[in-house]
């Protein structure tokens, strides 16, 4: 494709095919490739110019790349802007993909699941991206590499790169690069991101000295055997970075008790202000860290007032049309729990409690009445101290002794 503007490729199943979409950017502009899915393929997109002028602006997201054939050369996707010359590729966003596994085979490692190579690539934003290597995967640069090896010239290449809240997790038991940044390759910022991986990682490579990170921190390091990150060499990285398990379930989403919730970086809602699942960011006090914002399936909230709560409560789960909301509290006095009602519908979201005591905490619950496994949460809620009547009253008197 070339000489096009404003092209939308998206919906499709590529499989059995060298290179699944090949967009060649010859002076290409505002391209837009989402909701495809490609396996047994070399490589699912390929994307750059050949000759000066390549154009801007692809964006490359919610797309599913896996299982890739031995086709002599494999990779997730793949951008290139001309090498040896100024002429730049900018624009380029990869986010809320999920690639792999099996982009790579026994003897043959992939170049990487995302490839920004040869050529100035200005300021691309790789984030929200869930990157999976099983046992054979090994990734021969990183399983996002940005920048590659430099060319005789000596141009400086990839720049200014932003990669945020990726989720990069690996069963390859012997040693593996999650990220490499190029020769030359200057001005790149890393948030949010969590490794975890099996065997010995660098998580983050620098391809030579003068490889720079304008900054990285808030992220995850984790491996089962030995793991390499920015701040051992540079004291002013990572200071906000954690380094234990990260307890993600088989989806490689945070479980409940994961140290990343609550503790990423807020970043500007122009990247990646929703997750990989297209849920809003942050769900509780911060931004989780990886490419999934821990929301939990019910999550309750209650307000009290003059002898009555106010309930809301958010939902992340499909419930069956059939089901109702149960709601019940307790006190210190109560003998049993109060069920207030089980017939709520199941599009209902808020609930107001009344006729109760002022002055009083109430442990409210919120249930699902059919639905396997049930949903529930349960919050503390304190009325006021003082009834609006009472301080009515009050204040009147108050009123009448001052007109006195």
């Amino acid at each position: 494709m070339d000489y096009s503007d404003h092209v939308s490729i998206h919906g499709n199943r590529i499989a059995y095919v060298g290179i699944g979409i090949y967009v060649a950017m010859q002076e290409n502009t505002g391209v837009d490739v989402f909701d495809n899915e490609m396996s047994q393929i070399g490589v699912g997109l390929f994307s750059g110019g050949y000759t000066h002028h390549a154009g801007p602006n692809l964006e490359f997201h919610h797309n599913r790349v896996y299982d890739t054939t031995p086709w002599g050369y494999n990779d997730g996707v793949k951008f290139f802007a001309v090498p040896d010359t100024t002429d730049p590729y900018w624009g380029i966003r990869v986010y809320n993909n999920i690639i792999g596994p099996k982009i790579s085979y026994p003897g043959h490692p992939a170049t990487a699941w995302i490839l920004a190579d040869q050529g100035w690539i200005m300021e691309p934003e790789i984030y929200n991206n869930l990157l999976i290597g099983d046992a054979n995967d090994n990734a021969a640069n990183g399983y996002i590499t940005v920048g590659g090896n430099g060319h005789a010239t000596g141009l400086t290449l990839a720049q200014n790169a932003r990669i945020y809240n990726n989720t990069i997790v690996s069963e390859y038991a012997s040693s593996d690069i999650a990220i490499l940044i190029g020769k030359r390759s200057t001005g790149n910022i890393l948030y949010n991101n969590a490794f975890a991986f099996t065997g010995n990682v660098t998580a983050v490579y620098l391809n030579d000295e003068y490889t720079e990170l304008a900054d990285c921190d808030y992220n995850s390091y984790y491996s089962e055997g030995s793991v390499t990150y920015p701040g051992q060499s540079d004291p002013a990285l990572d200071t906000h970075s954690l380094f234990g398990d990260p307890l993600l379930d088989e989806d490689h989403r945070p479980t409940s008790a994961s140290p990343i919730i609550d503790t990423g970086k807020a970043l500007d809602s122009s990247y990646a202000s929703s997750d990989l699942d297209d849920v809003a960011r942050p769900q509780g006090a911060g931004w989780d860290i990886g490419a999934y914002e821990f929301a939990p399936a019910l999550a309750l909230r209650g307000t009290g007032g003059n002898r009555v709560i106010h309930l809301d409560w958010t939902v992340n789960a499909s419930l069956p049309a059939t089901s109702t909301w149960q709601i019940g509290y307790y006190t210190t006095t109560a003998a049993s729990t109060v069920v207030v009602t089980d017939s709520l519908t199941h599009t209902a979201r808020a609930h107001t409690l009344t006729d109760l005591e002022n002055g009083r905490w109430y442990t409210v619950t919120l249930s699902t009445v059919g639905v396997t496994p049930p949903l529930s949460d349960t919050v503390p809620v304190q009325l006021m101290a003082v009834s609006y009547t009472h301080l009515r009253a009050h204040e009147t008197v108050l009123d009448l002794v001052c007109r006195l």
